[in-house]
């Protein structure tokens, strides 16, 4: 029976990755924009280096607030689809303050419905060193919730992880063995959060968090993980979805570039503002919601309220705001 209604949750998440929260690919848009070559290459650089001082920053304000990480992939969702509609629209590269703006809106958002009572807008003010204001967030907010067209619940590749996991037969493993693979797999999915390419061109969510699996599977100890247990689960994932098998070849790019990305600092080691070096334990009794009835997006009859709704800061004081490490720095 569980595993039925996985399977279901699936298949809802992988048509939902694939239409209502696809996201265009913005930087060949850019390239495709420019006068020449060089100077598409240059704008889609700037562009990559940019979003992945927004990764940094995400990353240190979730972790500040004692945030579940998987905000942060939720964040750039949001990011992704707001920067690809803009170029879109106006056949340019995003500006720096438009691109800084969406992207503690996209925080704002993702918080504000995800985890209830984390950050008040008040709060994010603060981090902004006075370039921002509580109406050019709220204006921003309604602009991109408007672009998104109220698609505020992406499947995420986290979700994908303790989906697909369920199909992985604990009894031929140690639990030890089990939970240490999880907490792999999840850390993969948050270096994927800074990988442009994996987000943009190369993978949905659902390969990424497969790809992830199959690389926490690696790391072990092929004498504490059953041959016959990998077995049964890529057998398992193959029946549901029949183009994530290990020979994929977007599958085995997905692991090369997360398992590069393990190896190597996507940042500066000596900046103040780096990911950490080992995975986050993930939450006690972590529960992925139901998707099976709807892609998640907001209800027309409940916009409004939700525009309303904002929250106080969880367990923070406005009145002393958070460390300098967290406060944005321009993008």
């Amino acid at each position: 029976m569980l595993g039925d209604i996985s399977r279901d949750t699936i298949e809802v998440m992988r048509r939902q990755e694939s239409t209502v929260y696809a996201c265009v690919d913005y930087l060949q848009l850019l390239r495709h924009l420019a006068r020449t070559s060089e100077e598409g290459n240059s704008l889609a650089d700037a562009l990559i280096a940019r979003r992945e001082k927004i990764c940094e920053w995400v990353y240190s304000v979730v972790d500040f607030f004692d945030v579940d990480r998987e905000a942060a992939s939720i964040v750039l969702s949001y990011l992704d689809r707001f920067i690809a509609t803009n170029i879109s629209a106006n056949n340019e590269t995003i500006d720096s303050r438009t691109l800084e703006l969406g992207a503690i809106t996209a925080l704002y958002i993702a918080l504000k419905l995800n985890y209830h009572g984390t950050l008040s807008i008040q709060t994010l003010v603060s981090l902004t060193n006075g370039r921002f204001n509580r109406s050019n967030i709220e204006l921003m907010e309604v602009s991109m919730l408007s672009q998104l067209d109220w698609y505020v619940h992406p499947p995420t590749a986290v979700q994908f992880v303790h989906q697909f996991a369920q199909f992985f037969p604990t009894e031929m493993t140690d639990q030890a063995v089990y939970t240490s693979m999880i907490e792999q797999a999840c850390f993969y999915t948050e270096l994927a959060v800074w990988d442009t390419q994996i987000c943009l061109k190369t993978c949905h969510p659902s390969t990424v968090g497969y790809a992830a699996l199959l690389n926490a599977m690696e790391s072990i100890n092929i004498n504490r993980l059953s041959p016959g247990a990998l077995k049964v689960f890529v057998e398992s994932i193959a029946y549901i979805c029949p183009d994530l098998v290990p020979s994929s070849g977007t599958v085995l790019e997905a692991q090369h570039r997360l398992f590069d990305m393990k190896l190597v600092p996507v940042v500066d080691p000596d900046e103040e503002l780096s990911p950490p070096e080992s995975p986050k334990k993930p939450r006690e009794g972590y529960q992925m919601e139901d998707t099976s009835s709807s892609a998640h997006r907001i209800p027309l009859e409940d916009k409004t309220s939700y525009i309303l709704n904002e929250t106080s800061p969880r367990g923070f004081d406005t009145r002393h705001p958070p460390a300098k490490r967290v406060r944005v720095n321009e993008f």
